[in-house]
């Protein structure tokens, strides 16, 4: 798959009117009862962000998945262990293999008078989908992020150094955070250093605009690039969280500036978080999104200076 279509996917999947066809779609499940289903289908994103697949399923195949799946139900109190996961394997038409997981697809083959009948239909929903291919080993590491909505890009220094109202940039010592708003939906590009992107310093960097623009952002889906790897990765909307921790920016549109330009404090937050290489946040990044959200506390680096000293 090209750049430009991967582009063009993340688009897709950012204003939900993704769908890939699939010559395949299968189900395995490893733990008892063991099971393997597989039929046509397609993989789609619905307007609320959620990432769902359908694919038929013959006959034969059908009444051990509807046994295995309405005769051995997990109880609700255990935790799920990894045998209890069906893992989601999905061949596009144009040759992508896409992975995935869940714990509990549904079945469906009832007639309109409410009888089971013959060949029936597989579907569920996934959380997060993968889909992966080897990449020009001279390309730089980058991660390409798209966001189902619009940021607001407030002007990000002093008048005379203002951004465009749809496009700003951060440089970082040789490394590049871009913003891109389309409309319904926008990009975050971020150009790191070589192994960046495999000690997150993508994720860094969302964590630093997160804390200059005063509000939280939740990817739909994500390009990265490094060591001869290209991944994709779509992801369904946790619910309730897309208009989580939208602030005012911290900038006024006017040009004034309150606290720090936008442009320092990215660049002291990402200094100052670039020691943790964890994927998840560290702790001072979930410390000041939720100091954010319960005060409605516009950024300030005095707040990196506060939980230093936790």
């Amino acid at each position: 798959m090209g750049e430009g279509a991967k582009t063009s996917l993340l688009q897709a999947a950012a204003q939900r009117i993704l769908k890939i066809e699939c010559t395949d779609i299968a189900l395995d499940r490893g733990g008892e009862p063991l099971l393997s289903i597989l039929g046509p289908g397609a993989i789609f994103i619905d307007k609320q962000g959620q990432i769902s697949f359908r694919f038929d399923v013959s006959s034969e195949q059908y009444k051990p998945f509807k046994k295995a799946r309405l005769e051995h139900p997990r109880l609700p109190p255990a935790p799920p262990k990894d045998k209890d996961y069906y893992k989601l394997t999905a061949k596009s038409s144009s040759g992508q293999i896409w992975r995935g997981s869940l714990l509990e697809p549904e079945v469906n083959n009832l007639t309109p008078e409410g009888f089971w009948n013959g060949p029936g239909i597989a579907e569920g929903k996934v959380h997060e989908l993968t889909f992966e291919e080897p990449a020009d080993p001279s390309s730089p590491s980058y991660a390409e992020l798209t966001i189902p909505n619009e940021l607001i890009i407030p002007r990000i220094q002093r008048v005379e150094e203002l951004s465009e109202p749809n496009y700003c940039y951060f440089d970082l010592e040789k490394e590049k955070i871009e913003i891109f708003v389309k409309g319904e939906y926008t990009e975050i590009h971020c150009l790191v250093k070589q192994d960046g992107i495999s000690t997150n310093r993508h994720w860094r960097m969302i964590e630093a605009i997160e804390f200059a623009i005063g509000r939280s952002i939740y990817p739909c889906a994500i390009l990265v690039r490094e060591n001869r790897k290209s991944i994709v990765t779509l992801i369904s909307t946790v619910l309730g969280t897309e208009n989580e921790g939208q602030l005012l920016p911290p900038v006024n549109i006017s040009g004034r500036v309150h606290h720090f330009p936008i442009t320092e404090l990215v660049k002291k937050f990402y200094a100052y978080v670039l020691p943790y290489i964890e994927e998840f946040p560290p702790v001072i990044a979930l410390g000041l999104r939720a100091l954010r959200q319960a005060a409605i506390a516009q950024p300030d680096t005095k707040a990196l200076v506060f939980f230093d000293n936790r």
